[in-house]
């Protein structure tokens, strides 16, 4: 059986090859699959695993069946090199590599909730090739418009996700589809060239190539903020939003995070956990289509110092460390001076400025012999030299 299976077509998605196969040779995915030697379940519509054993009937290259007819490029194209390796290996050859799984980059699905179509491909393609199928390109995070006729691409109620009862044997030809109203605008073909471009291979660019400060100096060579002052993180979500409010197809962009909170996180210095590709178009798409202003609008204002003055606070937690203590003295259960002061909430402060808090000092200078007193004995001595007791806490935890 594993014979039947239909080598994927140009720009067919994998799952839409079995699709085809499934109803040519009218055979059930489980014991296709079965066949082929993976496993025997129904994959989901971006199913992108063991597919060494899927180019070994095709008589295909791993790597080129992986970057030709999954969406793979597109999910990596801003990972660090070595974790891009990992991640082929996983696709590949199943290869699991600790910290890096493959479900990390199954988020298409948050991105392109519903299967799309071009209706000029579906006829195209069941005039060239005798049937529709799905397309790669129609996938890609990003793409609202078909690559090949610059038409706004259709939205289908068929669910992208995985899981049981999410399986379809349609193709399509026979799927109804609605068409977005909104009309293409700059950003919106801006991130539909970069989405395909990075698919294609013609864009590539791993996190870890970025600058320190990429995204921070785009903003001031666009003019939208001032060398000398912070991004406005409530501005800088408006401005995404603003781009992504008349994108087609962006119900699935917005959806995943309707807050945008990730994008004053992404314009910061360049952070240690890479994001979604297309959270990086999206950014780069909204630079390119942005006009440049007469002001920085991404500026951020300063609304003055709100809080409890500092010194307030400091006396006012000094009296409850005071009192604190003083209880804690008088039982016979061990403590420790850390221990108090993160139940007041003060201790990372006090511990990395403590000439800031002269109250706070004041007390524990105060009780610093009778808590020196109260401990009992020394079980150990750590490789620093330091004191630890039975809780394995040390002479500097106890007594600051």
């Amino acid at each position: 059986m594993r014979y039947l299976l239909q080598r994927p077509l140009p720009d067919e998605i994998l799952t839409s090859a079995l699709v085809r196969t499934c109803v040519q040779f009218d055979v059930a995915i489980k014991p296709l699959l079965n066949a082929i030697g993976v496993n025997p379940g129904s994959p989901g519509f971006f199913h992108m695993s063991k597919i060494a054993a899927y180019a070994q009937v095709f008589r295909m290259d791993p790597t080129d069946l992986l970057n030709q007819a999954t969406v793979f490029p597109s999910l990596v194209a801003f990972q660090p090199g070595d974790r891009r390796m990992a991640f082929e290996m996983a696709a590949t050859q199943g290869i699991a590599i600790p910290g890096v799984q493959l479900s990390a980059l199954q988020s298409t699905t948050a991105f392109v909730p519903y299967r799309r179509l071009c209706s000029k491909c579906v006829r195209t393609d069941k005039a060239r090739y005798g049937w529709a199928y799905w397309h790669v390109s129609h996938h890609l995070p990003g793409v609202t418009l078909c690559a090949r006729h610059g038409t706004r691409l259709r939205e289908t109620t068929l669910t992208t996700s995985s899981g049981r009862g999410r399986w379809s044997y349609q193709l399509p030809e026979v799927v109804d589809s609605t068409l977005p109203a909104a009309r293409p605008g700059r950003f919106d073909l801006e991130l539909n060239r970069l989405a395909l471009g990075i698919q294609a291979g013609e864009v590539q660019l791993a996190s870890d190539a970025l600058p320190l400060r990429f995204y921070r100096c785009a903003l001031e060579r666009a003019g939208l903020v001032a060398e000398d002052r912070q991004v406005n993180a409530s501005a800088a979500r408006a401005w995404v939003a603003g781009h992504l409010q008349g994108l087609a197809g962006s119900s699935g962009l917005l959806r995943c995070d309707p807050s945008l909170a990730w994008v004053d996180l992404i314009l910061r210095d360049r952070p240690g956990v890479p994001f979604a590709a297309c959270k990086h178009l999206i950014i780069q798409a909204a630079l390119a289509s942005t006009e440049r202003p007469a002001a920085a609008t991404l500026n951020h204002k300063s609304t003055g110092f709100r809080g409890r003055p500092l010194g307030d606070l400091d006396v006012v937690k000094a009296a409850e460390l005071d009192a604190r203590i003083r209880m804690r003295l008088k039982s016979p259960a061990r403590f420790t001076l850390q221990e108090e002061m993160e139940a007041l909430g003060v201790w990372s402060a006090f511990r990395h400025s403590r000439h800031k808090y002269p109250a706070l000092s004041k007390v524990v200078a105060r009780h610093r012999a009778a808590m020196q007193r109260r401990k009992t004995r020394v079980i150990g001595v750590s490789g620093t030299g330091r004191r630890t007791d039975s809780s394995g806490a040390t002479d500097e935890q106890h007594v600051t």
